[in-house]
């Protein structure tokens, strides 16, 4: 009698362990994605936006944290040296994840062995813009008025080494033309102000601009034309100018999470992606969604590494 009391008590201790491990199964608590890079930027409005729906479907609060500094590098060693526990991903994207490599000699974190792959979420081209007053209209427009210029044309972007510097470099290799970067932290106001006659930037911060007509586009830097902006040309159209760029987003966890919570996580970033008003703000945003998974996502930082790291070397740039 008393054994079959044991038996029971060992039984009963069992499903309510039981009962308490599914309860505590992931995610049992609020997830935090940090976005290496300032409020409003397109990192943040793309995690704000896919956080949003992730929520919804992971049945959690998922925090968003913008940790910026030092082009990404700052926020994403923070994650680096985070729990990984599945509740601290951070946001991967063309600088802290492609050219920062190229371009700092030392990073407070290693892309390979400090981080998994959970998903790619949306890119965005730049846009080279320039001030309706100069007369350009046309890519061939601005080749011609930089051979004129004295010294070569000025061109404007947020900083030494993003997406639009490299591709300034790029751009003035391609076409034998000398453009001169000047990096500000409101590299359109400059544009708009007329102190710089262009800017290559990205889509969503241009894109206003260019419907109230104060910016005219000359080309985007994407494989094809924006739904947004048909109108616009590639720069793979300009015969000599065989370029493209783009700024990307995707979201990576701390190495050794989980793979139950991997899993989760990437059901959930695409569900987000599929959700009709996460959607439409991010292609009337400028942005394109794209979703690789995982190894997929893996291998396509690996191949923008390698790329970046070739406009870094044209360049010559160097951490501000």
């Amino acid at each position: 009698m008393r054994r079959r009391s044991v038996l029971a008590g060992l039984s009963f201790a069992c499903m309510a362990n039981g009962a308490s491990w599914a309860q505590a199964s992931y995610p049992s608590r609020s997830i935090k994605i940090i976005v290496p890079f300032g409020a409003g930027a397109s990192a943040d409005l793309i995690t704000r936006r896919v956080a949003e729906a992730m929520a919804t479907s992971l049945g959690q609060a998922v925090i968003v944290e913008n940790r910026p500094g030092a082009t990404g590098n700052l926020g994403t060693g923070v994650a680096a040296k985070a729990e990984p526990d599945g509740y601290t991903l951070v946001v991967a994207s063309t600088p802290n994840f492609a050219i920062n490599t190229a371009l700092y000699r030392q990073l407070p974190f290693d892309v390979d062995a400090d981080f998994s792959p959970i998903s790619l979420m949306a890119e965005a081209p730049n846009v080279i813009a320039v001030n309706p007053s100069t007369g350009i209209t046309s890519m061939g427009d601005l080749v011609v008025a930089a051979r004129r210029a004295p010294g070569g044309l000025a061109y404007t972007s947020a900083t030494v080494g993003s997406t639009g510097h490299l591709l300034g470099e790029l751009l003035a290799a391609r076409a034998g033309i000398r453009l001169i970067h000047v990096p500000d932290k409101d590299p359109i106001t400059l544009v708009l102000g007329g102190h710089a006659p262009m800017t290559i930037f990205t889509t969503a911060s241009v894109l206003p601009h260019l419907r109230s007509g104060r910016l005219k586009a000359l080309a985007v830097t994407s494989a094809s034309r924006l739904a947004v902006a048909p109108d616009v040309p590639t720069l793979l159209e300009m015969k000599g100018i065989d370029i493209s760029g783009t700024a990307w987003y995707g979201l990576v966890a701390p190495r050794a999470t989980p793979a139950e919570a991997q899993t989760k996580l990437r059901s959930a970033v695409k569900s987000a992606l599929q959700t009709p008003r996460v959607l439409s703000a991010l292609v009337d945003s400028g942005h394109e969604v794209r979703l690789l998974e995982g190894s997929d996502f893996g291998a396509f930082m690996r191949a923008e590494r390698v790329k970046w790291a070739e406009a870094v070397r044209l360049s010559g740039a160097r951490p501000e």
